[in-house]
């Protein structure tokens, strides 16, 4: 069977290559052993703020669809929509990333009589009639969370939370980590260094702490992402240049294990999200968690529970969470315990992968259509 997968993310290109994050370049690539995969979507110039994407599709065997974006906008969108209605007749399924700005290839299905599957990530526009429009005609959903699974749930039966999509697994969690004040309190913040994911905030939260006099603390800043110069700017002489380290993008799983056992609060202060991984993350390592309750976080997170919550877009909230800790941080550190506790529970219970699930569902459609 012939699959056309359409990511919510474009492709990222330069002389080497097209590139795309690192977990979803995976999956396709196993998905590809298996059935004809062809992965479609705009691609962009790779200048360093996409980092993250750095899995080579053009080093398997996917078949590549990238739409070169033109500078009418309105252009753009027709011709790939016609190039898209053209890749959905010619494969035998579609395979949505949901929410997305092809969203209405899927309406396409539905009316050529394609069988497609969603992949839903986040809660932008879940509650519209588009989205239960295609939720009532998919095949099946996969969603990244427990939330948006209840949200499809009731217009497709078979629908699935799937195990998370990151490099760590239960066999790494952490259940002997040890929680003592230490004289210099690790801050750590891993993602796109961008508006969208805090960043500002943090540093607002930061010089704050400089402000009422507290300066025991460092922050390691793992990630790049569009704001990272105007981040390097406004660092650039300041007090706090010498307390934030910018590590730049980081993949190999042995270091950023050690970002979380080495950190003493993980920092999550984004806008919007479906559910981040980071928080999977630093849950298997026992890391307490600083985030803002945006998407699906608040299913999974408990205010003073498991985590602090904190409101998006306000630096002095992340800043009045963060004092805690270094006035009795053994005390206000145990939150990481039932974090702990946590996600061992929430892999017992959501332990089949993305790639189980559609493997499963598109045989059983492809069994039936032969």
């Amino acid at each position: 069977m012939k699959i056309l997968v359409i990511n919510s993310n474009a492709m990222f290109e330069d002389s080497k290559g097209l590139y795309i994050y690192k977990e979803t370049g995976k999956f396709l690539n196993e998905l590809n052993h298996v059935f004809q995969i062809e992965n479609f979507h705009y691609k962009r110039p790779f200048n360093g703020n996409d980092a993250m994407a750095n899995y080579n599709l053009k080093e398997t065997q996917i078949q590549l669809t990238a739409l070169k974006i033109r500078k009418s906008k309105v252009l753009s969108y027709v011709v790939a929509y016609t190039t898209g209605l053209k890749r959905l007749m010619s494969n035998d399924f579609l395979y949505l990333f949901y929410p997305n700005s092809f969203f209405l290839l899927g309406f396409a299905a539905v009316i050529l009589r394609k069988p497609f599957g969603l992949y839903v990530r986040g809660e932008k526009g879940i509650s519209s009639w588009p989205s239960t429009f295609l939720f009532k005609r998919a095949a099946f959903i996969a969603t990244v969370s427990p939330r948006f699974t209840n949200n499809t749930k009731p217009f497709c039966d078979q629908s699935y939370t799937i195990k998370p999509m990151m490099g760590f697994g239960a066999g790494d969690i952490v259940t002997d980590r040890t929680y003592e004040a230490k004289p210099v309190l690790r801050f750590l913040f891993i993602g796109r260094v961008e508006r969208d994911k805090g960043i500002y905030e943090l540093i607002e939260a930061f010089n704050k702490l400089l402000e009422s006099g507290i300066t025991n603390f460092v922050v390691d800043v793992a990630g790049e992402g569009a704001d990272m110069e105007a981040v390097k700017q406004m660092l650039q002489g300041s007090v706090l240049a010498d307390k934030v380290i910018l590590h730049g993008p980081v993949y190999d799983k042995d270091r950023i294990r050690d970002f979380y056992l080495q950190a003493d609060v993980f920092l999550l202060p984004t806008h919007h999200e479906g559910f981040p991984r980071v928080l999977y993350e630093a849950m298997i390592f026992g890391t307490p968690i600083i985030t803002t309750f945006v998407g699906s976080i608040s299913y999974v997170m408990k205010d003073q529970e498991n985590c602090y919550e904190i409101q998006p877009k306000n630096g002095a909230d992340l800043y009045a969470k963060m004092l805690p800790f270094f006035n009795n941080y053994k005390k206000h550190a145990q939150v990481a315990v039932n974090g702990t506790a946590t996600i061992k529970r929430y892999l017992e219970e959501n332990s089949k992968s993305h790639l189980d699930i559609v493997l499963d569902e598109v045989k059983m459609i492809s069994n039936g259509k032969a």
